[in-house]
């Protein structure tokens, strides 16, 4: 609840009994930053590492707090975490880094949730999960290592040269050696991002996504095409430098107001350009934009709410999702789903587990409306009657891809009340042309 309302906030662990203090920096001054030698109480642990396979932060120092009470400092590494990071955020867990000591500690706090005391959850649920693999054999045996730290990169095409280039922030600084690497690897072409921006300039046109009635309709309230670009630069970049300042705070205090200043600088900047961007009425807006969008119109929804997307994947509707669209039902919200690329008169395919969460709760629930459309490629979110997104974003199937080209798509956002009525009512007929997906029960309870 505290992260929802100040992002920039990261908790290290909570409780009544265990307090945690982490930071980077040589031990001795961060003793002397947090006033160790003025605490008290029953037990002390200090530990201090050098990280070889993940970012050196506070957030990925040790040690991991992921209960109330609880944390874990580790050494050695995991071969499984991944795997057990997937499953366990299939579970509810969150995670805040890549460490694998943090798996650790979920995999030991949902462990414990379940009834397993501590000597339990390291002992015999360990070896039940580890008994669960297999080896069917041996191809060759061999060392290679793979070291990845998180990174935010920043692509922009040169006006004066129109060359495409790449910066890369890591651990909130500018890398020279990450951008060379890249260069000298290809990265550009690889990942076909020069493509992808020299033809970023083509926007959706209106008419070919809503028709031409409602586009001009819409039209009148659409500002110069350049406002919503330079807002949306002013913005990134700002946002780009806030990453770059946002340093480990320096063990040396006089520097640390000047850290700190930069960042909040530009996160001002960023959030005032983000404010002007919100109130374009129509405006054109990037993938990155469409996810925050799903989630705000989930959690504040008040009257109807419409997603059509071509496919389903538990990627997206996964646990979370499915909290938050039963909060929009017990809110009065009637909720439209509908989804399908293939014809009514083609086999359909076997639902997936996220097709069969939604179908349930429709079942349950007649708030909502869950619709095989069949052969849609629409990608359509529409919220109350405040603004609608037309787009090719897939909205409950993609979350990212590490192997994807880079591609910048976009969609068109329209907040013009009158123009939202109006294609609702149009998708609405689509909808009812629809099969609907588990039947409501009579006198079912809501869910």
């Amino acid at each position: 609840a505290l992260q929802s309302l100040r992002p920039d906030i990261r908790i290290m662990g909570a409780g009544e009994a265990v307090e945690i203090y982490k930071e980077v920096g040589l031990p001795e001054a961060v003793v002397q930053r947090f006033k160790v030698s003025e605490m008290k109480g029953s037990h002390g642990i200090g530990h201090t590492r050098m990280a070889t396979e993940s970012a050196v932060t506070t957030m990925g120092a040790h040690p991991f707090s992921t209960g109330p009470d609880q944390c874990l400092v580790h050494n050695g590494s995991l071969s499984n975490h991944n795997n057990l990071r997937r499953e366990l955020i299939r579970e509810g867990m969150r995670f805040e880094t890549e460490n694998d000591t943090e798996v650790a500690a979920a995999y030991l706090t949902a462990s414990m949730a379940h009834g397993k005391n501590l000597e339990e959850a390291l002992e015999r649920e360990a070896g039940t999960r580890q008994q669960r693999v297999k080896v069917l054999g041996v191809k060759e045996v061999g060392r290679k290592e793979n070291h990845f730290l998180p990174a935010v990169m920043l692509i922009y095409l040169s006006k004066r040269t129109q060359e495409v280039r790449v910066r890369f922030a890591v651990d909130g600084r500018l890398s020279t050696e990450h951008e060379k690497a890249f260069l000298t690897a290809g990265g550009i072409e690889k990942l076909g991002i020069r493509d992808s921006v020299v033809q970023s300039d083509q926007r959706p046109e209106l008419p070919a996504l809503i028709g031409t009635e409602l586009a001009a309709e819409a039209s009148r309230h659409l500002s110069s095409s350049d406002d919503g670009s330079k807002l949306k630069l002013r913005a990134s970049i700002a946002r780009f430098r806030a990453e770059v300042s946002r340093q480990e705070r320096p063990v040396n205090p006089a520097m640390a107001d000047a850290g700190g200043n930069a960042y909040a600088a530009a996160i001002a900047e960023a959030e005032r350009a983000e404010r002007e961007l919100a109130t374009l009425k129509v405006r054109p807006i990037a993938v990155y934009e469409h996810p925050p969008l799903l989630q705000q119109a989930l959690d504040t929804a008040q009257t109807r709410l419409l997603i059509i997307s071509p496919w389903i994947t538990p990627a997206v509707v996964d646990q979370h999702f499915v909290r938050r669209l039963r909060a929009a039902l017990e809110r009065g919200v009637k909720v439209r789903i509908g989804y399908g690329l293939h014809s009514h008169r083609q086999a359909r395919p076997k639902p997936n587990d996220a097709e069969k969460a939604l179908s349930e709760i429709s079942t349950r629930n007649s708030a909502l409306e869950f619709v095989w459309l069949g052969n849609t490629h629409a990608k359509i979110l529409l919220k109350d009657s405040e603004w609608f997104v037309v787009s090719s974003f897939n909205w409950l199937s993609f979350r990212g891809d590490p192997g994807r080209t880079f591609r910048e798509e976009w969609g068109m956002f329209v907040g013009v009340s009158s123009v939202v009525d109006k294609y609702h009512d149009e998708l609405l007929a689509r909808f009812n042309q629809g099969k609907v997906v588990g039947k409501p029960q009579t006198g079912a309870a809501p869910q």
